[in-house]
């Protein structure tokens, strides 16, 4: 007895069945494709549900925060390791939620903590999803990293400051040169007459005492101005030289040394007899150990207890160079200053009273000079900068 030929609506069935089976097959394997292409993305993306239960996240952003899906999954998205850095930044985020769950898209910066504890600034944005009927059902929070986009942006303001301070200092050099120009003309005529003076024999001794006064004062003036019009003269590669270390510090303080008598501030001046020479510019050594003293000069204005303040400047000749120590007991610094302080434009002074730029340009003139320089300091009690050159024969060594 042979079977009976199925019935054309067995046939259908089995043939449905076969195509439901390759449809579903379909269906996962775009799935998976999807996914695929949602946790390789460099973008942070999630899902969530319009009162902010996060329900899914790529691997992108749980790879970010160290974190497993398990971990944020079914959670308010604000408790995520996204955002509790920062309670303004939760509440901002609750509010953004509330707008994108009316329909609105909505966009603004955060940062966001990295698994290492670093922080980066992200662009951040909630987009709805609306159903057929044009009800909001889900929400689609996305983040792209801009951390180096904003490092950028931020070298580049710093840059457009720099040279528009560079400007403004070689405006004020040019200035300062011509003052001095025009100061020395009459200054020549009253040295001129005050040694003239001395040399009449019709003039009492009290007069030429006088005379001899006028003269050494006509001096003094004439030292600080033409060491004026040499410091605002840009230094060039012809002005490197072998030279003792000893002469730019003794430079850097014709300027200052009134400045600092006045604010009773004492030098302890302990210069090395025996030290190598040194290839260098004197003119931006001198620019280098000016803005060191401007530097503690500065530091001693919060000072307001009766302690005797001092500078100590020693130079002395070690192996393969020179040390040179600046060392005050002023105000100090904490070490989240000490780790800025040669960034350009960081200053702690008020507006008006500094650049930022005097501690960045000493760095600059030091690193010319292969030298290293190494910070000691404690609030309150002072700081020490310890500087290192090499020497003639220790950079030949080297090379």
């Amino acid at each position: 007895m042979t079977d009976k030929p199925k019935s054309g609506a067995e046939h259908f069935d089995f043939v449905g069945d076969t195509a439901s089976g390759h449809s579903l097959r379909q269906s996962q394997q775009s799935d998976r494709m999807l996914r695929a292409i949602l946790d390789q993305t460099f973008q942070f993306i999630g899902l969530m549900t319009t009162d902010g239960t996060l329900i899914d996240a790529n691997e992108t952003a749980l790879k970010f925060s160290g974190v497993n899906k398990a971990d944020v999954v079914n959670k308010p998205f604000w408790e995520g390791p996204w955002w509790t850095h920062s309670p303004q930044l939760q509440q901002t985020l609750r509010e953004a939620i509330i707008q994108a769950a009316a329909g609105k898209f909505v966009r603004f910066e955060v940062t966001h903590p990295a698994a290492d504890g670093s922080i980066h600034h992200v662009d951040f944005s909630l987009k709805p999803v609306m159903d057929d009927v044009g009800n909001v059902c889900l929400l689609i929070p996305e983040g792209r990293d801009i951390t180096d986009h904003k490092r950028a942006e931020e070298a580049l303001r710093a840059a457009h400051l720099q040279l528009a301070q560079s400007a403004r200092l070689v405006s004020v050099g040019t200035l300062s040169a011509g003052i001095a120009h025009e100061l020395n003309n009459p200054l020549t005529a009253i040295l001129g007459l005050a040694q003239m003076m001395q040399k009449e024999s019709d003039n009492t001794d009290k007069t030429k005492e006088e005379a001899a006064i006028i003269e050494k004062a006509a001096f003094r003036m004439k030292t600080v101005i033409d060491h004026l019009c040499a410091f605002c003269t840009e230094s060039a590669s012809e002005d490197w030289t072998q030279l003792n270390i000893n002469q730019p510090i003794q430079d850097s303080l014709i300027l200052l040394k009134t400045q600092l008598k006045d604010r009773g501030i004492s030098v302890n001046l302990q210069l090395g007899e025996d030290l190598s020479p040194i290839p260098g510019s004197s003119r931006e050594l001198e620019t280098l150990f000016h803005n060191l003293i401007t530097n503690s000069r500065d530091a001693f204005d919060s000072i307001k207890d009766d302690r005797k303040k001092e500078i100590l400047i020693r130079s002395e000749r070690v192996s393969g160079g020179v040390r040179i120590t600046f060392k005050d007991n002023a105000a100090g610094m904490t070490e989240e200053v000490k780790e800025k302080i040669f960034n350009p434009f960081f200053t702690t002074k008020t507006v008006g009273k500094g650049t930022g730029l005097g501690m960045s340009v000493t760095l600059g003139i030091l690193r010319r000079h292969e030298g290293k320089i190494s910070i000691d300091t404690k609030l309150s009690e002072g700081t020490t900068f310890e500087l290192f050159f090499p020497d003639l024969a220790f950079e030949q060594d080297t090379n």
